[in-house]
């Protein structure tokens, strides 16, 4: 897990706080792609209005962050995880539990506040390939290059919400690249 990066821009650096406030509120330790897309998605700005549109509404992507990830003490990074080579999904199938789901859920005990969560490794990664080509690594170009960052990311814990809410990725990728050269 990392820092949170120095954002320039304020759109973005809105949507970092809204995750960040989302993470907390499910009692989660740290910000992953999928608290990105659901700040994205709630933003007024033409890239909410986007990822609206494209049927990620906030409220039912609150509802699979809480299904696939779970709330609480029970919530599982399946990113973290997976890039220690669990598979959640196969832990669960051999448990005789259906995938793609959290295997628990429960409130259990949030976590101290601290005053910032730590990235999980997609969320960097998703902030860092948003980043002003030839500028700062950590200076950002813009929501929509943010959420187009995460949609384009191997993360399963986003990959799996956008097949539940019948996103098309690439009419989705083309819309907010468009938004994201203004």
């Amino acid at each position: 897990m990392t820092a949170m990066p120095t954002i320039d821009d304020a759109a973005t650096r809105h949507v970092a706080r809204v995750a960040q406030q989302a993470a907390w509120r499910l009692g989660h330790t740290w910000i992953g792609a999928e608290h990105l897309l659901f700040a994205a998605s709630a933003g007024l700005d033409r890239t909410g209005e986007t990822l609206r549109a494209a049927g990620l509404t906030p409220r039912p992507v609150w509802r699979l962050i809480e299904q696939l990830v779970g709330v609480g003490r029970w919530a599982v990074d399946r990113d973290a995880l997976a890039a220690i080579g669990i598979d959640v999904d196969e832990v669960l199938s051999a448990a005789g539990m259906p995938s793609g789901i959290a295997p628990m859920r429960g409130s259990g005990r949030r976590p101290r506040r601290h005053r910032h969560l730590p990235l999980n490794a997609v969320a960097t990664r998703c902030l860092l390939a948003a980043a002003t080509p030839g500028g700062s690594s950590a200076s950002m170009t813009s929501t929509a290059a943010v959420a187009r960052a995460v949609i384009h990311d191997d993360s399963r814990t986003v990959e799996l919400l956008l097949q539940r809410c019948h996103v098309d990725r690439p009419g989705l990728s083309q819309a907010l690249h468009r938004i994201a050269r203004r």
